[in-house]
């Protein structure tokens, strides 16, 4: 059995206590974060840490596509598939050339979309 730290802990209270709109932005900040340190570990050249983050990063993304209730969301969530798609391409791309460009343009576009979903959250409060 792994002992958990009180960081971990908490955050794992946090996650649980969530609304899905909340897990959402906290979706994107995590995936935000992950293109902050590709985007460090281009500047001093670390390439292997370029792979992992951008492979979190992809692996967040998808997440959000697995929760996309396409029946429910109809329009939106299919645009919101494509949007999430692309942006794996670009991950994908970035950290194949090891770029800063497409991780620019990924961390542009999360934080576009986020201030939507922020706004949503807040005109429901």
């Amino acid at each position: 059995m792994t002992v958990k730290t009180p960081y971990q802990q908490y955050n794992e209270v946090k996650i649980k206590s969530c609304s899905k709109l909340e897990l959402i932005i906290l979706a994107y900040d995590g995936i935000i974060s992950f293109i902050e340190r590709c985007l460090m570990n281009i500047d001093i050249n670390n390439f292997e840490g370029v792979h992992t983050n951008s492979i979190k990063a992809q692996a967040l993304l998808r997440e959000l596509i697995f929760a996309l209730d396409m029946e429910k969301g109809g329009e939106i969530a299919k645009n919101l598939f494509d949007i999430y798609n692309f942006l794996i391409f670009r991950l994908v791309i970035g950290n194949a050339k090891k770029d800063k460009q497409p991780f620019l343009e990924v961390k542009e576009m999360l934080l576009n979309l986020k201030s939507a979903w922020v706004e949503i959250r807040d005109k429901r409060l």
